[in-house]
């Protein structure tokens, strides 16, 4: 019996062991920004119960816009003018 626990345990060391370097082969997971146009990103949200949103950064100009999607109306409520990123995150000191 404690043989066999013995192994059981080595067993399982031995396949953690192989899980961990397995897993750091993988290469990093990418998201947005590496295709055809790596300028742009698009972030999926909820704001509400039946309002979704997506904003888009235009990474290249330093803008962001976000779209209103209502899911009663299924249609687009409307849009802000685009932000200069820069201006918002400009160092006040």
């Amino acid at each position: 019996m404690k043989r066999a626990a013995i192994i059981g345990l080595l067993g399982l060391n031995i396949a953690l062991v192989v899980a961990l370097f397995l897993g750091a082969a993988v290469p990093p997971a990418r998201a947005q920004g590496t295709g055809p146009n790596p300028d742009y990103l698009a972030v999926a949200g909820s704001l509400s119960e039946d309002t979704e949103v997506v904003y888009i950064v235009d990474q290249g100009k330093h803008r962001m816009i976000a779209v209103r999607y209502d899911l009663r109306d299924e249609q687009l409520v409307g849009y802000r003018q685009p932000r200069s990123l820069r201006r918002d995150f400009q160092d006040e000191d």
